[in-house]
């Protein structure tokens, strides 16, 4: 080999090594830490002493910090129809906002989240089809996220209150105005399994109701 492809080959290697987590930013020739210096950016470099793997993780985790102060507001409006005419057996209106509160630490933080939901559909009580049953509900609640090393959280806990309203069309075992406070504790048992558990205290019977359950992720599955 000539002197000129051997030091491509070496630069090659040092940069693919550098790429790949294998060596530190330091170890790299002052040819290649130049390139990356006017090339990329000085300021992705914290130390001597990182390497890229460790580099874009800083990257990712601060562009999370920063998309996790954001309010978040979704809105979504679907509807269904019947099966042998277009005519509409459900309209379903939700909202959804969310933000990050409070940044306890590297691994807590406090959440808020409301959500509303206005549905109207078909009254099953009347011989004919209609949209006479109208139902709306509000929620609110304050979570604390607790994560991982790997920023992942593992633990959850969330206090908050709903309020549903029935408008028109209740049926006669129903409460035409229902609110609760809950209490949820989830923990996330793997990567695909997540075990909650809530307390909801209803002031109208003034009762306390407990339940546990199991979650299932089905994201993981969808790996290639």
């Amino acid at each position: 080999y000539s002197t000129s492809a051997q030091s491509l080959i070496y630069q090659t290697t040092q940069f693919n090594n550098f790429l790949n987590g294998i060596i530190t930013y330091n170890e790299l020739s002052d040819t290649l830490k130049n390139l990356f210096y006017s090339k990329i950016s000085h300021n992705l470099i914290p130390n001597d002493n990182d390497n890229f793997k460790n580099i874009t993780h800083t990257v990712y985790n601060n562009l999370i910090d920063d998309y996790n102060k954001k309010l978040l507001w979704f809105v979504d409006v679907n509807g269904t129809t019947f099966a042998n005419a277009f005519v509409f057996e459900k309209v379903n209106i939700n909202s959804v906002a969310a933000a990050n509160l409070i940044k306890l630490n590297d691994y807590t933080d406090l959440e808020f989240n409301v959500a509303a939901n206005f549905l109207i559909c078909n009254d099953s009580t009347k011989p004919v089809r209609n949209l006479d049953r109208q139902v709306a509900s509000l929620s609110g609640s304050l979570n604390l996220v607790i994560r991982n090393n790997q920023r992942k959280a593992f633990c959850e806990l969330q206090a908050g209150m709903a309020y549903n309203s029935i408008f028109k069309g209740a049926y006669s075992f129903e409460q035409t105005n229902f609110k609760s406070f809950d209490a949820t504790l989830r923990y996330k048992v793997n990567d695909v399994l997540w075990l909650p558990l809530t307390l909801r205290y209803d002031p109208n019977l003034n009762k306390v109701i407990t339940s546990i359950g199991l979650k299932a992720n089905l994201t993981p599955f969808n790996k290639n």
